[in-house]
């Protein structure tokens, strides 16, 4: 199920920065996350596995691929969300705050 008002991975990470604590962050731009993921798995196949094939592009383009899915047929049998988007990820924020910070 998807909720109808969703936050892109940007305005999200914005959030989880300006609401939970700050995080390092360096945006890599699509292109370059999947020709990566094709060097390794690339790299797998020639090293016959020494390298575990974590980041393929098929989990690139699951991830990160822009994939947009409906809520439409749920709401036609009268489902609708218990909480908003935003509600939800303040209450996770909170949540996020409230965990101890890992040390290194």
């Amino acid at each position: 199920m998807v909720d109808d008002d969703l936050v892109t991975s940007k305005q999200y990470l914005a959030l989880y920065k300006s609401e939970v604590r700050k995080v390092r962050s360096i945006p890599i731009p699509y292109p370059v996350l999947m020709w990566g993921s094709q060097m390794i798995e690339r790299y797998h196949q020639k090293s016959r596995g020494q390298l575990p094939a974590i980041f393929t592009p098929y989990k690139t383009r699951s991830m990160w691929g822009g994939n947009q899915f409906s809520n439409a047929k749920l709401k036609s049998i009268g489902w609708r969300p218990i909480l908003s988007t935003r509600e939800g990820l303040s209450r996770a924020f909170a949540a996020f705050r409230s965990e101890p910070e890992k040390t290194k």
